[in-house]
């Protein structure tokens, strides 16, 4: 027992030197980018940095310490929930999938142990420098729950009926911890973002269950559930604007635009979803994955574009750009 406690510190200890030799010893570089889903950072940036643009409303006000410290906080705890899950779910991936850096022998265990309690203290890091910043628990205790709900879907509910949920409530969370560091006016701006925040976890569970079974064939009833749980999403995004007061600093778009904007995002990825329905197969269902864990930056955008204006959307659909372009070269799954 003292040897094994004696282990775990000196693991724990060494955090920073393991980081520092996964990322820069040659091709442990690709490897580690691969164990982070470095292309899905940039989703859990987009999920922050839309409720903080929503909470202030104008991006002259945005601080740009706050918002750097708001990036390294989201990221942060985003990569280590996936190192995290690499980790547990090591005896299922030699099995299912073996070209991930663990399984692979790409990257040993305790690197991959290092990279993400390195990722872990960078994001608890920010949060107690952001509440520390504005004087307030507010992003310490989302921080805080964030990460006890990662915990809590990797260890146990994530492969139960309630794993789905718990995966959707990390990515609500994320949405209200950039609103708890953005906002002015705390009772107005929580109360009536969580709409926003409850539309984003039900769209992501409805990812988390289109996916369950991607690494074999999936069937269709299960794909279509899924399908329809990620429409509950958008019926909650489109009733966003109209939850929200007649007073207060929210930029309401028209119904016509509001209109126009919904549409275009749901026949898209509606067509992505409807091949792998139609053809079950792991290659379309991964596709259908990738295009909709994707979305989840145009989702962020669109709940922006309904609080804050099509301005502070737009830097958010840029995200686009490098989560695309990276993705091309490293799974999002």
């Amino acid at each position: 027992m003292g040897s094994k406690q004696t282990n775990d510190l000196s693991t724990i200890g060494a955090f920073p030197r393991l980081a520092f030799q996964a990322f820069f010893s040659g091709s442990s570089v690709v490897a580690v980018a691969k164990l982070l889903r470095f292309p899905n950072l940039f989703t859990a940036l987009a999920d922050s940095w839309a409720g903080y643009f929503s909470a202030q409303g104008n991006l002259w006000l945005i601080d740009p310490i706050e918002l750097m410290l708001l990036s390294c906080a989201s990221a942060g705890l985003y990569a280590w929930g996936v190192v995290f899950n690499d980790v547990v779910d090591l005896p299922q991936d030699r099995l299912f999938r073996p070209e991930r850096p663990l399984p692979s022998g790409a990257l040993s265990l305790g690197v991959a142990k290092g990279a993400g309690g390195t990722c872990l203290l960078v994001g608890l890091g920010a949060v107690i420098a952001l509440a520390a910043m504005g004087k307030s628990f507010q992003p310490l205790l989302l921080g805080l729950l964030l990460a006890a709900c990662v915990v809590l879907y990797n260890l146990w509910v994530k492969p139960t009926a309630l794993g789905p949920a718990a995966m959707g409530l990390c990515r609500a969370l994320n949405f209200l911890l950039g609103i708890s560091v953005g906002w002015a006016d705390q009772e107005v701006s929580l109360l009536f973002h969580l709409w926003g925040a409850v539309s984003l976890a039900t769209y992501v569970a409805g990812i988390t269950l289109f996916a369950r079974r991607e690494e074999t064939e999936s069937r269709r009833r299960d794909l279509l559930f899924a399908a329809a749980v990620m429409g509950a999403g958008f019926l909650l995004l489109a009733l966003v604007p109209y939850s929200l007061p007649q007073t207060g600093p929210f930029v309401r778009p028209q119904w016509a635009q509001w209109g126009v904007l919904l549409v275009v995002i749901a026949v898209i990825l509606g067509y992505r979803l409807a091949l792998a329905v139609v053809d079950p197969s792991p290659t379309m269902v991964r596709k259908a994955v990738k295009q909709a864990i994707l979305w989840i930056i145009v989702w962020d955008a669109t709940l922006c574009f309904a609080y804050a204006g099509g301005t502070a959307a737009g830097i958010i659909v840029l995200l686009l750009v490098p989560a695309g372009l990276l993705g091309i070269w490293i799974r999002l799954t």
